[in-house]
C-alpha cells in the first residue's frame, strides 16, 4: 500500500501535480489496505529521492523512465523478470538510477544488492545498451528504507559502473536452473 502512494507521487509529479496527505491517509489502498499517516511519510521520502533525480536529469518519461515498470531479464534466465520500484536513465550524464522502496523494519542492505544488480541487468537490456555503453554508464543502486534504522542512514546508495556488475550478472546467470 505505501509502494502505491510512492509510484502516485511519483507519476502525479512528473505531470506536473503535487499531492496532499489527506488525499490518501485513511483511505484504501487498491488492495484494500487502509493508508496511514506513516506510509505516506515513508512513501514521500522514497518519492522525494525520485523526483529530484528526475528534475535534474529531465527525465519524466521515455523508456528511460519507469515507475513499477515490469521488465524481463532473459538474460539471466528465459522466464527471470523484476519490477523496479523506479528507475531513471540520464542519457546525457550517461547514469542510470535505481531505486528500491523498502516500507519494513528489516535492514536491507545497498551494497552488493543482487535484486538492485538484475534489475540494472533488466534496464540495460531494455535499453539495449551495449558493453560499449556499459564501460560508460554509471549506475546509483539505492535502498530507501524509512523504518528501519541503518548507520547510513533511511537513503543509502552503492554505485558502480554498469561494466562492474557483469561479473555478478554471470554468477546469477549460472545460478538460474530451469
Amino acid at each position: 500500500a505505501s509502494h502505491e502512494i510512492g509510484a502516485t507521487l511519483i507519476n502525479r509529479a512528473a505531470t506536473g501535480v503535487t499531492l496532499r496527505p489527506d488525499e490518501f491517509i485513511d483511505k484504501p489502498a487498491t488492495n484494500g489496505i487502509i493508508w496511514t499517516a506513516e506510509m505516506f511519510h515513508g512513501a514521500k521520502l522514497y518519492a522525494d529521492h525520485v523526483i529530484n533525480i528526475m528534475r535534474s536529469a529531465a527525465v519524466f518519461g521515455g523508456s528511460g523512465f519507469g515507475v513499477e515498470r515490469k521488465l524481463s531479464i532473459t538474460d539471466i534466465h528465459a522466464q527471470y523478470f523484476g519490477t523496479p520500484d523506479a528507475f531513471i536513465f540520464d542519457e546525457k550524464q550517461m547514469t542510470l538510477h535505481i531505486g528500491d522502496y523498502k516500507f519494513g523494519f528489516d535492514i536491507v542492505e545497498h551494497v552488493e544488492n543482487w535484486q538492485l544488480i538484475t534489475y540494472a541487468r533488466g534496464i540495460t537490456d531494455l535499453l539495449n545498451l551495449n558493453g560499449h555503453d556499459e564501460q560508460r554508464v554509471t549506475v546509483h543502486m539505492t535502498v530507501i528504507q524509512p523504518r528501519a534504522f541503518h548507520r547510513g542512514g533511511p537513503v543509502r546508495t552503492w554505485t558502480k559502473t554498469l561494466s562492474d556488475l557483469r561479473g555478478f550478472w554471470n554468477v546469477t546467470r549460472s545460478n538460474a536452473v530451469d
